[in-house]
């Protein structure tokens, strides 16, 4: 599904224009009118509708609570706290949008929050929030009819990135790039990452490209790791394999992220990840030209 980012940007991008283009020939939106956010608004919605009968979603009020599992990653980074919740029929694996007064809820620092929808019509509901606290713990709630079906999960320790202390630009040519993390070295965190980029044609890409690391060396309070450069190229090169616009910069994040997995709601089916995660990254400005 990499191409799934560049149909909904490019739906969005299409709905704002088509319709700023509508209302001003029909004499609409005399106040000063934002073509790109309405475009996101409405070509989101346009793009869940088309991934959801693609994916058969369903309505959660029709499904019975012993047949919803619920999925979510709590993730804590640079003194954010992020949530994202998906559920899912188990017995037809599809996903849900939440129908007939349903909820999903989040408790943390004491107070109850609700999820709201990344965008329209989507099954993925997110809250942030601010936490600067090591291992925050967050209660995460599907409610029906006032009954609750919770699962807490705890943020695993936090740790640092010791090197590099700030974004690093880098080419095809450049050496490669050690970076120094505040773990042991038994630890062996995960790399997740975020990638935007500009292309050739002049227009953006954002998504997610798998980035290659080596384990160089150790000890019993910090961990070096390395970033090939000549790795790093090709990993976008082959990202990009198939599109005639080739990309000229990236802004690659690389993340390393410990996880800790939260509990089973009771109640619900007891399928699914649930996952809480402590992340900390590098920003690598990455010259893509050949």
């Amino acid at each position: 599904m990499r191409n799934l980012q560049s149909i909904r940007s490019a739906a969005q991008t299409a709905s704002g224009f088509a319709l700023a283009t509508l209302l001003v020939a029909c004499g609409g939106s005399p106040a000063p009118f934002d073509a790109d956010a309405f475009g996101r608004d409405v070509g989101g919605a346009i793009v869940n509708s088309f991934i959801c009968a693609l994916a058969n979603c369903k309505a959660s009020g029709d499904v019975p609570i012993q047949d919803i599992a619920m999925n979510y990653t709590v993730r804590q980074s640079a003194g954010q706290l992020l949530i994202q919740v998906q559920l899912r029929q188990q017995s037809k694996s599809a996903p849900l949008q939440l129908t007939g007064g349903d909820r999903l809820t989040v408790e943390f620092a004491g107070k109850v929050t609700d999820l709201k929808e990344d965008s329209a019509g989507s099954t993925t509901f997110v809250a942030s929030f601010a936490a600067s606290a090591a291992q925050p713990s967050v209660k995460v709630s599907f409610v029906r009819t006032g009954q609750s079906y919770s699962s807490m999960a705890t943020v695993p320790p936090r740790f640092e990135v010791l090197s590099p202390s700030a974004a690093v630009a880098m080419n095809r040519q450049s050496a490669d790039l050690d970076v120094v993390l505040q773990l042991p070295a038994a630890s062996t965190p995960s790399l997740v990452g975020t990638t935007h980029c500009v292309l050739q044609s002049g227009s953006a890409w954002d998504g997610s490209i798998a980035l290659p690391f080596e384990r160089v060396d150790g000890n019993n309070s910090q961990q070096r790791l390395r970033l090939p450069a000549a790795a790093l190229a090709r990993a976008v090169d082959n990202a990009f394999a198939q599109s005639t616009s080739k990309p000229q910069a990236c802004r690659l994040q690389p993340s390393w992220v410990l996880i800790q997995d939260g509990a089973a709601p009771a109640g619900l089916h007891a399928a699914g990840t649930r996952q809480a995660q402590f992340a900390a990254g590098v920003t690598i400005d990455f010259d893509a030209k050949p």
